[in-house]
């Protein structure tokens, strides 16, 4: 169960996105770049004008009409276009001051305030505008502002109210991920899997929301349901590196889907020769035999495996699943250095200390097969302490 957890936790910080209106599987599927206003139009062509010039000439339209929303407003605009955001918002906020009946600075306002980092300020800004402005928009927004507060009861009605008042792609993920996220309170893993099976049905095309099922669904314990949920989205975007990376994660699950998961594995090395990961799972893919494989073929493992560690270094997982490869060979001292190579990366990790407790035992070498031993036994009590204070 514990294991699952630390997965689903990987796999959501991976996912996890920004201010909404993008919505919150961030590093996955979000835009870099928050969804400000639409006055960029406003601005002349850069290739043209430099911005100095442009930031020059706003600023004495401001100078010169310092009570007037116009200039407040677009020189606001132009400052958050350029990621300089407390400048904006300055500018921003003299205008909504001035004049707080223009729906777009009053939100661009309070998205400049969340990326800021002050959520309060965001979240006063938005409950003022709900009183004119009942919008998916403000309500997805606000409940990215309540979330950061630490708000969670709040800020699920106001995901749910913005899925409410428009199911689109982006809302209905943005609330069966913030339930995903939220998992630990009772009732929400289950709620995530029905809006992300509710999402990817209402849109089919949807790559992230299957991604999204998928995860929910092994969260939930539906291994098979969540691998088919995963292997949909690398076939709607087998461009994308994403779908196949959380893929590779989960497979292990679910050994019915290894041949369906290979494939696309296979895939994905293909298509990304040059990625540490697709070369990872792909071999891991290949270590798990299924009834009705022919023989491993251990030349082509050891090639991704090694190609993977070549690409990156610290893929402490590549070196162990390289030394399981070795110790299967009885190839001793290659094992016995792709393990030590494993604990110099990740020191707690029990499975490969008790590999090289055996073949240091196997090979006579007592006194390091005793230290490891040692080494077991105090990472297994601090193990079976932590999960005593949880």
């Amino acid at each position: 169960m514990r294991l699952r957890s630390i997965v689903v936790c990987h796999i959501a910080v991976a996912l996890c996105l920004g201010p909404a209106p993008q919505g919150l599987f961030a590093q996955a599927q979000k835009n870099t770049v928050p969804s400000y206003s639409r006055a960029a139009s406003q601005f002349p062509d850069p290739r043209t004008q430099s911005d100095s010039t442009v930031e020059t000439q706003l600023r004495a339209k401001v100078h010169s009409h310092p009570n007037n929303y116009d200039p407040n407003h677009t020189l606001g605009e132009f400052y958050v276009q350029r990621h300089k955001l407390q400048l904006g918002a300055n500018y921003l906020n003299k205008a909504e001051e001035i004049d707080g009946h223009h729906y777009e600075n009053g939100y661009d306002l309070a998205l400049a305030y969340l990326e800021l980092g002050q959520a309060d300020s965001a979240q006063s800004q938005l409950q003022k505008m709900l009183k004119t402005y009942d919008t998916a928009d403000v309500h997805n927004l606000l409940a990215e502002a309540k979330d950061r507060l630490g708000d969670h009861a709040s800020a699920l009605r106001q995901y749910h109210r913005a899925a409410e008042i428009e199911p689109s792609e982006q809302n209905v993920f943005d609330l069966a991920n913030f339930l995903l996220q939220h998992q630990n309170y009772s009732g929400f893993l289950s709620q995530a899997v029905e809006y992300f099976r509710y999402g990817a049905e209402k849109y089919p095309d949807s790559a992230k929301l299957r991604v999204g099922l998928g995860v929910a669904e092994y969260a939930d314990g539906h291994y098979d349901q969540a691998v088919d949920a995963l292997c949909a989205a690398v076939d709607l975007n087998p461009n994308d590196e994403k779908p196949y990376d959380f893929l590779g994660r989960v497979s292990k699950v679910s050994p019915d889907k290894i041949p369906e998961v290979r494939q696309r594995l296979a895939d994905f090395v293909r298509r990304y020769p040059r990625s540490s990961a697709a070369n990872y799972y792909y071999a891991l893919s290949l270590a798990q035999l299924s009834k009705g494989d022919p023989e491993l073929d251990t030349v082509l493992l050891e090639t991704l495996l090694t190609t993977a560690i070549s690409l990156n270094p610290d893929l402490y997982e590549a070196h162990f699943q390289l030394g399981l490869t070795y110790e299967k060979q009885q190839k001793g001292p290659d094992a016995i250095h792709e393990f030590s190579e494993t604990v110099k990366l990740r020191p707690d990790f029990l499975r490969a200390h008790y590999h090289l407790a055996q073949l240091y035992n196997h090979s006579g070498q007592k006194e390091l097969a005793g230290r490891e031993v040692e080494i077991l036994h105090r990472l297994r009590q601090q193990s079976q302490g932590n999960s005593e204070m949880r």
